[in-house]
């Protein structure tokens, strides 16, 4: 639901800018066009990454204890600090179009070994997204670089921004279950 109003409010806010910058060069039905185009290819540039991430890389990338996959001490302390657990389950998780639901933690080292490997895909998605975002806007005549790319570029600087925190701070917490798990499998074997 948080990524919902955060996009609806996006997409207002570049609308009105575009109107108001614009609209004294241009007609409002044609910003209205430019502005409806930059929105969609934005979510089409997020989404092609996204693929790209999720079904082109080799998934052993992004497997085992790679340094990048793991947030510091100070960084999960910077997300109790906004107090990320109250508002982390109000963004919308769309990781199951990858064909895995998080929704409800298993209790199974192969789970959680797939919800690792899925967070870390999600990661590096998101983070490239940040990137991709912003050189997207530069695909923009100048004119539109400050009433429709800066808005758009913010707003999806946001929705990449708040699941990479969720995901980053969920993963001591997943790798903790893993090895309580790995330990109860070995006490029964």
């Amino acid at each position: 639901m948080l990524s919902i109003i955060i996009f609806i409010i996006g997409v207002i806010v570049t609308y009105i800018c575009s109107l108001l910058v614009l609209t004294s060069s241009m007609s409002w039905w044609l910003v209205s066009i430019f502005a409806f185009v930059s929105i969609v290819g934005m979510i089409a540039i997020n989404g092609l990454v996204a693929i790209i991430c999720c079904k082109c890389l080799p998934k052993k990338w992004f497997m085992g204890d790679k340094r990048i996959f793991n947030p510091s001490k100070k960084e999960c302390k910077f997300y109790e600090k906004i107090g990320i657990r109250k508002w982390k389950d109000k963004n919308i998780d769309l990781g199951q179009l990858n064909g895995f639901k998080k929704d409800k933690v298993e209790n199974n080292p192969e789970y959680i070994e797939r919800f690792i490997l899925e967070c870390n895909l999600g990661f590096i998605e998101h983070f490239v997204s940040l990137f991709v975002s912003v050189l997207a806007m530069f695909i923009l005549p100048i004119k539109f670089w400050l009433p429709m790319g800066l808005p758009i570029v913010v707003t999806s600087l946001i929705l990449n921004s708040l699941p990479i925190m969720i995901l980053r701070y969920n993963m001591p917490r997943l790798k903790t279950m893993l090895k309580f798990c790995l330990r109860k499998l070995n006490k029964e074997s």
